[in-house]
């Protein structure tokens, strides 16, 4: 610095820094040397005033942990701010100010410090690592909207948490296991249920059809070693004819008829159903034995019937004009529910 020791000040006027007017006052007022030359620096009693750049000779050092700065207003005036944390995160901010989805509203952030909420709907699960920054959307429902079965009217879920109900049938039992997640399906028992007949003692034949006098074939029965199984609620004895269809479903008809022929005649077996709603019956097999010779004969065959609720099965037997004979008590007419 140089010094004023020992100088005159005719020499030295102009390395001296004055007002540009007499006296600080409220008024700002240019800083200048003795020669008349401004400076960029103004004073007043409350202001100081640069006209061009403010420099350091060193930085000032910083420190993220104040949050004091000073910043320069719309005015150029220097101010005093309080910032909070995030101005010192490192670098600029990029982010979105409105959400959008077609055919939905707008979400649009209401402040800088906005948040958005993420929620699952049906079927949907939606969860944080706040670890890895990340957000996992993922299906949490699966199933299938529609049941479908041949020949009959689809089944449809009417919403994401409908329920399908599953009904046993005749003979068919359902159960479910909630700590496996399973579905059991069972017979109850009826996928065989049968029921066999005899006539109620031997039958002499004649040249008309005639329906023989029907008795059941029990389990003690010693004329014949068929034997009951659930017949209970699925067929039954009719009251004139011979067995009577309970429960729809298919059938299966054994017919094992022993005849005792005395003189060599045709044997005819008719096997005829009846519908519950008075139509004509209808024969399912006719079979003719033709010149059976005396002594004692078998006929015996099977068939299949889709049967309905009320349906009644039954057989007739004649012979022809000549000859003789009669169908025996051992005979039996067995009829199985398939289902």
């Amino acid at each position: 610095m140089a010094t004023l020791s020992g100088n005159k000040v005719k020499d030295t006027y102009t390395s001296l820094l004055k007002l540009a007017s007499n006296g600080v006052t409220s008024s700002l007022k240019v800083v200048e040397d003795g020669a008349g030359t401004d400076s960029a620096l103004k004073l007043s009693t409350d202001t100081v005033e640069v006209n061009g750049t403010l420099s350091f000779t060193t930085a000032p050092a910083t420190n993220s942990s104040e949050l004091t700065a000073l910043l320069v207003d719309g005015s150029n005036n220097v101010v005093k701010r309080e910032l909070d944390s995030t101005a010192f995160s490192g670098g600029a901010v990029n982010s979105f100010n409105t959400i959008s989805v077609s055919g939905q509203t707008n979400v649009v952030a209401d402040s800088s410090t906005d948040t958005l909420t993420l929620v699952g709907g049906n079927g949907i699960d939606v969860t944080t690592n706040a670890a890895t920054d990340t957000v996992t959307i993922a299906n949490s429902s699966f199933g299938f909207k529609t049941i479908s079965v041949s020949g009959q009217t689809s089944v449809v879920a009417d919403s994401n948490d409908d329920t399908l109900t599953l009904v046993g049938g005749a003979g068919i039992d359902i159960s479910t296991t909630a700590s496996s997640d399973t579905v059991t399906i069972t017979s109850s028992g009826l996928a065989t249920p049968m029921i066999a007949v005899r006539p109620s003692g031997a039958i002499t034949l004649t040249t008309t059809l005639a329906i023989p006098d029907p008795a059941v074939v029990d389990n003690t029965s010693d004329i014949s070693s068929v034997e009951i199984s659930g017949g209970t609620n699925v067929l039954d004895l009719h009251s004139t004819k011979l067995v009577d269809v309970v429960t729809a479903g298919p059938i299966k008809i054994d017919l094992n008829l022993v005849f005792e022929v005395t003189a060599q005649a045709d044997i005819q077996v008719d096997v005829i159903r009846e519908r519950p709603d008075g139509a004509t019956p209808t024969l399912l097999q006719s079979i003719t034995r033709a010149n059976e010779p005396a002594g004692n004969r078998v006929i015996s065959y099977s068939l299949f019937s889709a049967a309905r609720a009320g349906d009644v099965y039954y057989y007739k037997i004649k012979k022809d004009s000549s000859g003789s004979g009669s169908l025996l008590q051992t005979s039996t007419f067995v009829v199985t529910k398939l289902s």
